[in-house]
């Protein structure tokens, strides 16, 4: 199975995070986001491509 995490490059990484309470969603700034449309989320998780 393949999954993508967020924080983590594999799934005890994942695992030892959630354990640890660790905070693995992450926000733009007001300056990445200049938009003015009313339906926006603020707080929008961010993907990371993890290249091996």
């Amino acid at each position: 199975m393949s999954c993508r995490f967020p924080g983590a490059n594999n799934t005890d990484a994942f695992w030892n995070n959630l354990r640890d309470g660790v905070e693995s969603i992450s926000f733009f700034s007001s300056r990445e986001i200049e938009l003015e449309d009313p339906n926006w989320i603020e707080h929008p998780g961010k993907f990371y491509i993890i290249e091996e």
